[in-house]
């Protein structure tokens, strides 16, 4: 029957996935990518607290993140869709950029509302071309179980973002979140 629940279909699908290398790549990229956008947004209230931005001006520097992922998202979409481990690839690299601006802006002592900001747009930017080309791409490479790949992915993003979390809090972000 089909609403029955098949535990050893359901396990060789885990195992298929989980023994794929490049259904582990896509989705090790894609889970980072929205782990690290989501504890980003979560320690940005308070850097801006910490930086003395008022509320209505942190909606504008909060906006920014999520205006520039859908600038990317939509630039992926009409240009980049044809070549997704390029755009992938160019995304990770715009992310690491992005984050290590972000370090150097906290770690210098050159902290400002636009020293966050900037960075954080570039990297919504790069997640807008990383995360849905990661998600198609593993998603892809095992479609014979794609409903479990959909999953076993949406899962780990959602890990990656608690797990990042706690990994920030663990080495002082709550206390400084110039470290966030």
């Amino acid at each position: 029957r089909a609403n029955q629940l098949d535990i050893d279909l359901i396990a060789k699908g885990y195992g298929f996935l989980f023994r794929n290398p490049i259904f582990l790549s896509f989705m090790a990229i894609s889970a980072l990518q929205i782990g690290m956008f989501f504890s980003m947004n979560g320690f940005l209230p308070y850097r801006y607290e910490q930086l003395g931005v008022s509320t209505a001006a942190f909606g504008f520097y909060f906006a920014l993140t999520p205006v520039f992922y859908l600038i990317g998202n939509s630039l992926n979409r009409a240009y980049f869709h044809k070549f997704p481990e390029r755009s992938i690839a160019l995304g990770t690299a715009i992310c690491l950029t992005s984050t290590l601006l972000l370090l150097l802006t906290q770690s210098i002592g050159t902290a400002s509302p636009f020293g966050v900001a900037l960075p954080c747009a570039l990297f919504g930017f790069s997640s807008g071309l990383v995360i849905a080309n990661a998600t198609i791409r593993g998603i892809g490479a095992v479609s014979t179980y794609a409903g479990t790949a959909s999953g076993v992915i949406g899962a780990m993003q959602m890990m990656a973002g608690g797990v990042i979390g706690v990994f920030i809090v663990a080495v002082g972000g709550a206390e400084n979140t110039a470290i966030a």
